[in-house]
């Protein structure tokens, strides 16, 4: 291991200076914390949100938090295969059952960067002085890549864990001096925290390590074989320890995963579904405040591999000057692999993609299938954070007395720069109806299963977060989740008449067709044990109207009213 350039003073004063940075950055969101977030937050954030609050609450309420009955009932999803950030919702319990998801959403979308950036700066001030270990903890923590994921994707953009993750590994096959297995025990805890906030970052940490310290052991060998026999062997007892502190504590997670009634036997997406193009390594994207034409995803929370001319320049001045050019060599062939991981299976020139890349070797294999090759570019953002440390680090010692620091300086600026967003696209949370709030709720708080219209879908998550809010007074049919089938996964309930009237009834006007389905619909009500439909306002009286037309004049069921709502019952 490297020696550590600065005090704790010093890492004190750069959290705050992270955390504040944050803030300024997320200005808009703590103007109204309880009733604004991030527009991811109103789609796949919703359901990090929801998963929020059903953590605590299970637990409060003795239910297994990993597994719901409470979301697409009466079957249920799994906290494991959706963005749960089980331990994220442990840690937040407080806030979020007080002040409700909103709020720990806000927390999280702010948190997220700084503590990114915190323990980047932990590790890379191993390697570099104060200047350049800041510049790359504002490049990891505060980059494209974060700054895309935090629109909702909150399980990947809290990456406060990987650098740390990697501190252990370097602990290991650093100079001895560590006490392995004590060490170990650090690294099974981590990686278990990991996959309890995000088990998509764990699998391409874990694959990002792999590259590295083979590459390490390769050319370790070449320079001195006793040393990497030496930290073979303490990566041996270190990595066992780890593995077997892992494999106890994920036990139960892992068992649900795999072994409990949710589980998946497709993968959830195409593992090519997102995939990056080498042209997006240098063009910026819309996020940022200095941006032109945009080659690549609409989906501004897919788009992580940016890292710009100025970074790639002064990575290719610090390749010149740095001494400890091993290392920077490592970790460079890291990061050009986990740059190709991140262009998928095939090479994407044309439509359609052809031309077999190095993950095709792995992309339909276990849980690999399921990872977008995209946000490779997350992790490899870590990389070009040490890579771009060390450099400013070599310029900054090439010339003597201020004039290295002071070119460094305007180095670290001219490539950082065009890397910030120009702020976060924020959305109002909706309002909770009174019939989800106090006494209201508890007449129509029910043990069995509640259709709630709007029916809940990935374009329509208010019913979910209202119910979230209001803690869970009863299951509720479909919603936005990833549901397990044996055919293929799917996002909105459970296939049936159900499903496709309601979801149909949102956007297209009545049909005769649609009638004619009342019976079949009834029967399916039943069988899921549905007990009430309760019908929340949209402030469209043409959606509102169209639901209790036809509750009211194809089912044959009574309304009444509670509040705001319409709540019809089943016999």
């Amino acid at each position: 291991m490297e020696r550590s350039y600065g005090s704790r003073r010093t890492a004190l004063a750069a959290l705050a200076g992270f955390t504040l940075l944050s803030c300024v950055w997320s200005w808009s969101l703590l103007i109204n914390p309880l009733h604004r977030a991030t527009k991811g937050a109103t789609g796949d954030g919703t359901l990090i949100g929801w998963f929020l609050t059903w953590v605590p609450w299970a637990v409060l309420h003795a239910h297994n938090p990993l597994v719901s009955g409470y979301l697409d009932a009466p079957r249920g999803v799994s906290t494991m295969w959706n963005t749960g950030l089980t331990l994220l919702g442990l840690l937040l319990a407080p806030l979020t059952l007080t002040l409700g998801p909103v709020a720990s959403l806000n927390v999280i979308t702010i948190a997220a960067p700084a503590a990114s950036a915190f323990t980047a700066f932990l590790l890379l001030r191993r390697h570099a002085h104060g200047l350049g270990a800041t510049a790359g903890a504002l490049l990891f923590g505060f980059g494209p890549a974060v700054a895309a994921q935090n629109i909702g994707h909150y399980n990947l953009s809290f990456l406060a864990l990987p650098p740390l993750i990697v501190m252990a590994i370097e602990d290991l096959i650093g100079p001895a001096g560590y006490r392995t297995r004590r060490v170990g025990v650090r690294l099974g805890v981590l990686l278990i925290a990991q996959l309890l906030i995000g088990e998509e970052i764990l699998l391409i940490t874990a694959a990002a390590v792999a590259v590295l310290v083979g590459f390490w052991l390769v050319v370790g060998a070449l320079r001195s074989r006793t040393e990497v026999l030496g930290a073979g062997r303490r990566l041996l007892v270190g990595g066992g320890t780890a593995v077997a502190v892992f494999v106890v504590l994920a036990a139960f997670p892992l068992f649900e995963q795999f072994h409990g009634r949710y589980v998946l036997h497709s993968p959830i997406q195409s593992t090519d579904s997102y995939a990056a193009r080498a042209a997006q390594l240098v063009v910026a994207t819309p996020l940022l405040w200095l941006h032109g034409f945009y080659p690549g995803s609409t989906n501004l929370s897919e788009i992580d591999g940016y890292l710009g001319w100025g970074v790639l320049a002064v990575v290719v001045i610090g390749a010149a000057l740095t001494r400890r050019r091993w290392a920077f060599l490592v970790v460079l062939a890291t990061l050009i692999v986990l740059e190709v991981f991140s262009f998928g299976p095939y090479r994407q020139i044309g439509k359609p993609a052809s031309g077999r890349l190095p993950w095709d070797l792995v992309a339909h294999r276990g849980l690999f299938a399921n990872l977008l090759t995209v946000r490779f570019g997350i992790i490899a953002a870590l990389a070009a954070a040490f890579l771009l440390a060390l450099s400013l680090d070599a310029v900054r010692a090439r010339l003597p007395g201020r004039r290295g620091t002071a070119l460094a300086a305007v180095l670290a600026v001219a490539a950082l720069a065009p890397l910030f967003p120009h702020g976060w696209p924020t959305a109002v949370a909706p309002d909770r109806p009174d019939c989800m709030q106090g006494g209201l709720v508890e007449s129509i708080r029910s043990s069995h299963p509640t259709l709630l219209l709007p029916y809940p879908n990935v374009l329509d998550t208010r019913a979910q977060l209202w119910q979230a809010e209001a803690h869970f007074p009863f299951p509720i049919v479909g919603g936005y989740a990833v549901h397990p089938d044996r055919a293929e996964p799917y996002l909105d309930g459970t296939r049936g008449p159900v499903r496709d009237l309601f979801l149909s009834l949102v956007v297209a006007p009545d049909s005769a067709a649609r009638d004619a389905l009342g019976p079949g619909v009834l029967a399916d009500l039943r069988g899921n044990d549905v007990r009430q439909i309760v019908v929340l306002p949209t402030r469209s009286a043409v959606s509102d109207g169209r639901f209790q037309r036809y509750l009211h004049n194809v089912l044959a069921l009574a309304p009444r009213r509670v509040g705001q709502c319409t709540v019809y019952r089943l016999s």
